[in-house]
């Protein structure tokens, strides 16, 4: 594993692992903090939902005022109306019509704010960015230690 400074010659010592790691973590430190996380998590989201709204305007044309409602109606069982709003946020950015049920979501959204409740401590969505980097370095490290130490 050279190419990501793990491996030393045809073996891995734990001292070029800290090092690694320190520099992983340290080149994504934005991200690792609560607030970070959270940013990143949505904007990640965000440009997921993106792509798929995109594929589905493709694919679905003629379709997207019903394929768009029943969207918004999960989103809201999720508790994730959020998203649906930055969603249409992005799709007005860009210059795109958006079907009228979003319409009627974002005007609703806009003149009835809902004050999210939150259980006490950081949420899962604030922390999903940190934990997923925690756990790609993990998963490398361990995956090149082994490799080094069974040749």
């Amino acid at each position: 594993m050279a190419d990501r400074g793990i491996a030393t010659g045809n073996s891995m010592d734990e001292s070029a692992a800290l090092a690694w790691a320190v520099e992983f973590f340290r080149s994504r430190a934005a991200d690792m903090t609560l607030e970070g996380s959270e940013r990143r998590g949505i904007e990640l989201a965000v440009n997921t939902l993106l792509w798929g709204w995109y594929y589905d305007a493709e694919q679905h044309p003629e379709d997207m005022d019903s394929r768009s409602a029943k969207f918004i109606s999960n989103m809201r069982d999720r508790g994730a109306e959020y998203l649906v709003a930055r969603l249409a946020a992005a799709l007005m950015e860009s210059g795109d019509r958006i079907p009228k049920p979003m319409q009627d979501f974002v005007i609703d959204f806009l003149r009835n704010p809902k004050v999210e409740e939150r259980d006490r401590g950081p949420q899962k969505r604030t922390r999903i960015v940190r934990d997923n980097l925690i756990g790609a370095a993990v998963g490398i490290i361990v995956q090149e230690y082994e490799r080094q130490r069974n040749y």
